[in-house]
């Protein structure tokens, strides 16, 4: 149901990245050993990454169980208001958690004579906690890249996706922070180039597929302007291994206080850009995504817009969120639905034959498929039966 010439908008969550192994807001932050992560983040060129990680993961499941938060992302930003607002009542649980958390690894400590050592690592974390917490979640979401190789035949659907972008009538707007589209666009050498990772600040290219990250990604880093010293940047370029530095910032807004003013320091632009690709469009396609309730902006703003352009002719959405019916994807529902306006709203299935568009009806498709059965292959489900 997408025109052959409308504009249409790609709005991707974690799931797009999923069926490649990455992880959904329930697998992050499982215990681990240093061991088993040190298997993929070595010592030698991810420095004490072993070492904080399991901290970082015990605090969490103790919080948990205690009921401070109920997931990740609740978790992430309980740690950003209570290292960004003062030594207050969550920085105290915080510390309180860790030590905690950590009482019987402190208790083997003493044992081997290692209680010194064991105290000092501790009041290490509990002082730059929060700057552990996110290296922590970027290297778990980015460990499942680690020799991965995107010309095994999981990355068909990615590859192919990647080759049916259309240069000035396709956007692609991304919450993800890997590094999943720039390495199928790098196997595809015919079309790699026909992308264009947005760069704050800077005009989208019109001959481009804009590829516009909203919430950083694990290869940005926050670094001071070279021509204002107080005034702290983006810097996207250089493609560095940011995870190797324990010092080094990474330019992701993790769910809590700071996030808005960091997205909005920083990342205003791409947001503008996405806003006016939303109005503009006759279609969106919604991929593993769900309008986190830790980011009421992203609701507010992106369906705004897409609502703002409900006068154009022909308007349909499709929603990718696995086979199942789930609250997650009944919310969904409802939420592209609120975009209507005064359109006749049609819920259908992917196993509807569409036979006519009307510039009066609003189309909403529920695609009972995962992201690699749909992207790879989205237009024989989407093109209505009298187009094919």
């Amino acid at each position: 149901m997408i025109p052959a010439e409308g504009n249409a908008v790609w709005l991707l969550g974690s799931g797009f990245s999923a069926p490649l192994g990455g992880p959904l807001l329930s697998d992050l932050f499982r215990q681990e050993t240093k061991e088993e992560i040190l298997a993929y983040f070595s010592e030698e060129h991810y420095p004490d990454l072993a070492e904080s990680l399991p901290w970082v993961q015990r605090t969490f499941h103790l919080g948990m169980a205690k009921g401070l938060w109920k997931n990740a992302e609740q978790y992430l930003a309980f740690v950003d208001d209570a290292y960004n607002n003062g030594a207050g009542a969550k920085h105290r649980r915080i510390d309180k958690l860790i030590h905690d958390a950590h009482r019987e690894a402190g208790n083997d400590a003493a044992n081997s004579g290692r209680f010194d050592a064991f105290q000092k690592y501790r009041a290490k974390v509990i002082a730059n906690f929060d700057r552990i917490v996110k290296r922590g979640l970027a290297s778990e979401v980015s460990r499942f890249l680690i020799q991965s190789s995107s010309a095994a035949e999981l990355w068909l659907p990615y590859r192919n996706w990647i080759q049916s972008l259309r240069p000035g009538r396709d956007t692609v707007v991304s919450f993800n922070y890997d590094r999943v589209i720039e390495i199928a666009a790098q196997a595809m050498t015919v079309d790699s180039s026909k992308l264009w990772f947005g760069v704050p600040g800077k005009e989208a290219p019109k001959d481009k597929v804009p590829v516009l990250r909203l919430h950083g990604s694990v290869e940005w880093r926050v670094s001071t302007d070279p021509q204002n010293p107080k005034r702290r940047v983006v810097d996207t370029g250089g493609g560095a291994d940011l995870l190797r530095s324990p010092t080094e910032e990474i330019a992701i807004a993790a769910p809590g206080g700071t996030k808005s003013a960091f997205v909005s320091d920083h990342f205003q632009s791409l947001w503008t850009l996405s806003e006016d690709a939303l109005t503009s469009a006759s279609t969106l396609f919604v991929v593993g995504y769900s309008f986190p309730d830790t980011d009421p902006t992203a609701q507010h703003r992106l369906l705004g817009a897409f609502a703002a352009g409900a006068s154009i002719g022909h308007r349909a959405a499709h929603i990718v969120m696995g086979s199942e019916v789930t609250a997650a994807s009944r919310r969904m529902l409802s939420l592209i639905k609120s975009t209507a306006r005064n359109r006749l709203v049609r819920v259908s299935d992917a196993t509807s034959d569409v036979v006519t568009l009307s510039s009066s009806t609003f189309n909403i498709v529920q695609h009972p498929l995962g992201t690699q059965d749909f992207i790879g292959r989205h237009k024989e489900y989407t093109t209505p039966v009298h187009m094919r």
